[in-house]
């Protein structure tokens, strides 16, 4: 697998974020308990996920899938459209 340019990584990490929030707000979730249901100590982790700025471990991004409902395969996805 190729690592990501700098410019890439950012707009990957702001799809992912984008589709765990309308995922969530969609699920009617707070950021709450989506950290404690993928396994994170609070709600901050989820919130940097969502505005972009933090990169979860590939098994966070399967849990999160995983707890969202979602194919891994919608994260990538998404940031081609």
């Amino acid at each position: 697998m190729q690592a990501l340019s700098g410019m890439a990584k950012q707009q990957h990490n702001n799809t992912l974020g984008r589709v765990v929030r309308q995922r969530r707000e969609a699920l009617g979730w707070s950021q709450e308990a989506l950290a404690l249901a993928v396994g994170y100590t609070d709600r901050s982790t989820i919130a940097k996920i969502e505005e972009g700025i933090f990169e979860p471990s590939w098994s966070k991004v399967k849990r999160l899938a995983k707890v969202l409902g979602l194919s891994v395969e919608v994260f990538l996805d998404a940031s081609e459209r």
